[in-house]
């Protein structure tokens, strides 16, 4: 699975506490780190980062924004891997794509299974990205109520439930993942078109995000994935593919898993409906 909201948040945080004040002095690239240059992932070798200080780390979404003083962003995101901190290169995983070696001598490391950003911008190019520049907002900002998710649902009404995840200009902070819970927890098929929820299911489908997300968060992201010091969080997902044919928690039927829109869902075709 891929890193979300809460991991981010997460890793946010912790990496304030270490990065801010430091620069980076040194990056070191895997071979990997061509293919995903390729791919339009990671810029690295093209922007210089190196000898300008970290003035701050914020997260957005499902993404990390390390700020610097030269004006850059370097920006993770979308993300299935690890962002990993270490007090000394004596501590570098076997694994990782890029390490970056700090001004004190620690280093933090990216490491991808797959894909994922590791990219330097400017606020303007932030702006102007297809992706990580999108207009969506999180459910943790003050502006994320009922009021904002019911007029998303209604301009989107034509997509299937399962497409919510990735509406980002709209809300960003999701993949499959976490969805996957909200709709368990609101009852919903993921094969349900958008237009066909009553105004009750929304409700409740924007009850259940909120309260999944705040769950999570209060557990420090989920088991599957781990922060910047290798500690896992304590959200046990409720579906995945580790649900595959297992009895709903909920009504005892077989969880099925469907291929819907490019991605395999988890849900419950009794009581998700």
């Amino acid at each position: 699975m891929a890193m979300e909201l809460p991991e981010m948040t997460r890793i946010a945080g912790q990496l304030k506490h270490e990065l801010v004040g430091k620069n980076f002095k040194q990056l070191i690239f895997t071979d990997k780190v061509n293919k995903l240059t390729e791919w339009g992932f990671i810029n690295l070798k093209q922007r210089d980062i190196t000898h300008s200080k970290i003035i701050g780390v914020r997260s957005s979404g499902h993404y990390v924004f390390i700020e610097m003083e030269n004006g850059y962003n370097l920006i993770f995101g979308d993300l299935l891997g690890k962002i990993l901190y270490h007090s000394s290169k004596n501590e570098i995983p076997v694994k990782y794509t890029i390490a970056f070696v700090l001004s004190n001598d620690s280093v933090m490391t990216f490491h991808t299974s797959l894909y994922g950003y590791a990219i330097a911008l400017t606020q303007e190019e932030i702006e102007e990205h297809k992706y990580i520049g999108h207009g969506g907002i999180s459910p943790l900002y003050i502006d994320f109520t009922y009021d904002y998710f019911e007029p998303m649902l209604k301009a989107n009404e034509k997509l299937k439930v399962k497409k919510i995840q990735s509406l980002y200009d709209y809300m960003i902070g999701f993949q499959n993942g976490y969805f996957q819970d909200i709709l368990f927890c609101a009852k919903i098929s993921p094969l349900r078109t958008i237009s066909d929820l009553t105004p009750k299911e929304k409700e409740t489908l924007f009850d259940c995000l909120m309260d999944i997300t705040q769950k999570a968060l209060a557990q420090d992201g989920s088991s599957d994935e781990v922060d910047i010091y290798g500690m896992p969080g304590n959200y046990n997902r409720i579906m995945g593919n580790h649900m595959k044919n297992k009895p709903c928690p909920r009504c005892g039927a077989p969880i099925v898993q469907k291929n819907i829109l490019g991605s395999n869902s988890y849900y419950c075709e009794k009581c998700q409906k």
